[in-house]
């Protein structure tokens, strides 16, 4: 769901006017920091060299580069949210436009999702975390495109929400591990047009055995269809964009009491 700022909705829940709980409002006050400290801008000499150090170098090159990216000023989470993203668009076009061939992709996108992985862990978990019900990130089965997804996780674990994520299972299984988590929202990633009828039967299946009003959000390379999403799957929304995703299902948080200091006499 991070592959654009598209959003659709089909109607069925409203937005919040009260937005002091709101975890997206949280969400677009990091974002404002990283924009005045200068850490939203896509750099090509760097986007460059990362392409070419998941398509033809080794993983220690892989390592030098994203090293020299940081020691430079890149953070992780730039890395995570812009740089790991933007080369994986261009893999897949160049995949798209026959300048690369099936395993070169493959293996590129393998590279970025250990390099994800890696710098996942090396976020810093956040001192006070939100709390929420947690929300689920589905992939579906025939789905081969995860990358998405796995950048969608590690924003939401950023921002202190329990990630509940369900890649290549069975649609009987997500459904039952999905439909007795109480969750406060589902999000499902999707790359290409041909799983928008199993993410429709996913969805109306789902929507059957959940017992709460749960929202669902569609997302992904999905969304560059001329396609309503939302409408054609059954989802409640569908965006590309994290921050709008949390708005549309509304999610709120509350955060851990303070302790009580102890005053000496």
């Amino acid at each position: 769901m991070t592959d654009g700022p598209e959003s659709m909705r089909k109607g069925q829940r409203g937005r919040s006017d009260n937005p002091v709980e709101s975890l997206a409002n949280e969400a677009l006050r990091s974002l404002a920091r990283k924009r005045g400290a200068g850490t939203n801008v896509l750099h090509e000499e760097y986007v460059i060299a990362l392409h070419s150090a998941v398509l033809d170098g080794s993983e220690s090159q892989r390592d030098r580069v994203v090293e020299w990216m940081l020691d430079t000023g890149v953070t992780v989470s730039g890395l995570i949210d812009l740089y790991i993203p933007e080369v994986a668009r261009r893999l897949g076009a160049e995949w798209c436009e026959d300048d690369l061939g099936f395993a070169e992709v493959t293996v590129g996108s393998a590279r970025l999702q250990g390099l994800l992985r890696d710098l996942a862990a090396r976020e810093p978990l956040k001192p006070r975390p939100v709390t929420t019900q947690g929300v689920a990130i589905v992939v579906l089965s025939d789905e081969y495109h995860t990358l998405g997804a796995l950048v969608l996780t590690a924003q939401l674990r950023r921002m202190g929400v329990s990630v509940r994520v369900l890649i290549g299972v069975a649609r009987e299984k997500a459904i039952r591990e999905v439909s007795q988590g109480g969750y406060d929202a589902v999000m499902i990633s999707a790359s290409h047009v041909e799983t928008l009828v199993q993410i429709e039967k996913f969805i109306k299946d789902l929507n059957r055995e959940m017992e709460q009003n749960t929202p669902i959000v569609v997302g992904g390379p999905v969304l560059n269809v001329e396609r309503d999403v939302a409408a054609v799957t059954g989802a409640d929304f569908a965006t590309s964009d994290v921050v709008e995703a949390l708005r549309l299902c509304q999610l709120r948080i509350t955060r851990p009491a303070e302790p009580t200091k102890k005053t000496v006499e």
